[in-house]
């Protein structure tokens, strides 16, 4: 019956595997806290562990190819300090585990933000026109981010060198002959990080056509992103396109050449884009640094290109980082991708997610059957621990699970599996509690036993009064209640009834009567009245009765 029940839960647990949810990880788990501190090139990393059993094994990708690994590390607080090559972005991943194979993880980005720059011009934007022999401009450096003071390098008629006395973040300059020049400054922080901008100006001499004159930049760009259409652009340019969307005419702000270069260099490395998307991608949603991220993952994803990435973020499905989350996780992991953005909305966390996917991976089991036994109460700890403990017992892990899940504590488990045999399992025993059972198995010894004692006993009588043994038990399971004595005096009555004695007895009376000198009568007459049927205590009175006299004629 229990067997059968057993059966029945398990095959009732299958089928709940097909319509439970994923399960939401709300149990206890490791969580790290993460702070940094930055001072130019070098980052101060903190970090705290709470939660799991040290020791922990830590592993700090810095982002910048180096990283930092430790195990067997006891304290649950741990700084560093690090120095990044260069100023830029730099996305930082930690990952701890605790002895139990609990796993916590934290992931951000550090930005080493050096000056940045944007050159304007009054006029602006910068096409000027000869007058009285010169065309006079005036440059202004706008500076933000890095680290004051900032100093300021000037190159404005274009020759590669650095202009002679203009050091402050505004430049007067004047222009003497038509062409295109590209004005450029250099920003120097603090911290020695440094940034630069341009301009192109575009000095028309007015004996000249300069009705015609084009921005350098704008024909630039508009005859690149031409020459991608129809496959890369969804229209062909002109250099008075690019030059509406500079000045604002068609998304309604200025939008800089920068920008709109920047997105066709990036056509060249994002083959699924066109330069309109990325364009709007980087002037509505984020930035270059996300989008090259989303086209990495895509590149790491089998199923889903970067256009469905794309969509995710744009439709507020998704954020970059939640999609990260579910890359990394189905790359290590070897995860259904689609599975793991669904856990991760449904409130689970990075280091939560990598705990589940490594167990299931390290049993080798669909991720479903996990949410099962969520759903039923057990947490990711207690499964984790279930298959370990499998390993140290020999035993299957859901064995150990399914007793896991009736609030068995690991000793009464334990003990279970110990003493499970072909008769009794582990179940059985955890059923009846590994107390009684120990006390069933006491009492089926002394049961054995007993009835050896009583089998060797019965024997010896059939023997002796030459009946079967099956007579024997008969008196002494009924009418003798479980007395030999009794046993004794019935099979003595019935011998005296029948008027006969045995060969055996018959030897017997005779050797004792011949071995301490009496009568063989008077030895008849101690086995069947003092000894009641037993030799034994005919031999053991003759004896006794010698050595008294033995004794006696010593003393005369």
């Amino acid at each position: 019956m229990v067997k059968a029940k057993k059966r029945i839960a398990l095959l009732t647990g299958l089928l709940l595997i097909l319509v439970l949810p994923i399960a939401v990880f709300a149990e206890d788990e490791l969580t790290l806290s993460i702070s940094t501190s930055v001072k130019c090139d070098q980052v101060d990393f903190s970090l705290e562990i709470f939660g799991g059993d040290a020791p922990y094994t830590v592993l700090i990708e810095f982002g910048d190819e180096e990283s930092y690994q430790a195990s067997e590390l006891v304290d649950p607080s741990l700084d560093l300090l690090h120095t990044y090559p260069a100023q830029g972005e730099y996305e930082w991943n930690v990952t701890v585990e605790d002895r139990s194979g609990l796993l916590g993880e934290s992931e951000g980005v550090i930005s080493l933000d050096g000056p940045s720059v944007t050159l304007g011009s009054e006029p602006f934007p910068p096409l000027l026109t000869i007058e009285s022999g010169e065309a006079a401009i005036r440059f202004t450096a706008s500076v933000s981010a890095g680290t004051p003071p900032y100093s300021y390098a000037w190159d404005l008629d274009g020759n590669g060198i650095a202009d002679e006395g203009l050091v402050g973040e505004m430049a007067n300059f004047s222009y003497s002959e038509a062409g295109n020049y590209t004005a450029q400054v250099q920003v120097t922080d603090g911290c020695g990080f440094t940034a630069s901008d341009t301009l192109t100006v575009v000095v028309v001499d007015p004996e000249e056509d300069s009705e015609n004159a084009c921005h350098p930049t704008a024909l630039k760009i508009a005859e690149a992103v031409s020459s991608i259409f129809p496959d890369r652009a969804e229209q062909t340019y002109t250099c008075k396109d690019i030059f509406d969307i500079f000045e604002g005419a068609v998304f309604g702000y200025h939008v800089g050449f920068g920008r709109m270069w920047h997105a066709y260099q990036l056509t060249q490395r994002i083959d699924e884009l066109t330069w309109e998307d990325i364009l709007d991608w980087h002037l509505n949603y984020s930035g270059w640094g996300a989008l090259l991220q989303l086209d990495r993952f895509a590149g790491l994803l089998e199923t889903h290109s970067i256009g469905d990435l794309l969509e995710l973020v744009t439709g507020g499905e998704q954020t970059v980082g939640e999609i990260r989350s579910a890359v990394r996780a189905t790359v290590r992991y070897d995860a259904d991708f689609e599975d793991a953005l669904a856990r991760i909305n449904a409130g689970a966390t990075n280091g939560k997610l990598g705990q589940f996917y490594k167990l299931a991976g390290e049993l080798e089991v669909d991720p479903a059957v996990l949410d099962a036994y969520l759903a039923d109460g057990l947490t990711l700890s207690e499964l984790s621990h279930a298959a370990k403990f499998a390993d140290r017992m020999n035993a299957g892990w859901t064995d150990i699970v399914e007793a896991k899940s009736f609030d068995q504590s690991w000793g009464e488990i334990g003990q279970a599996f110990k003493l499970a045999n072909d008769e009794y399992s582990a179940a059985d025993i955890l059923a009846m509690g590994a107390k009684e059972f120990r006390t069933m198995g006491r009492e089926e010894d002394r049961t054995a036993r007993a009835e050896e004692r009583t089998e060797r006993t019965a024997e010896r009588l059939a023997g002796q009064f030459e009946v079967q043994i099956a007579d024997v038990l008969a008196y002494y399971n009924g009418e003798c209640a479980g007395s030999w004595g009794c046993v004794q005096k019935m099979l003595r009555d019935k011998a005296q009834t029948q008027g006969a004695t045995t060969d055996r007895d018959e030897r017997s009376a005779a050797k004792i009567a011949s071995q301490y000198g009496y009568g063989e009568a008077e030895v008849w007459s101690v086995f069947e009245s003092t000894c009641a049927g037993d030799w034994n205590c005919v031999r053991s009175h003759f004896r006794a009765i010698s050595k008294d006299a033995q004794v006696k004629g010593k003393n005369k």
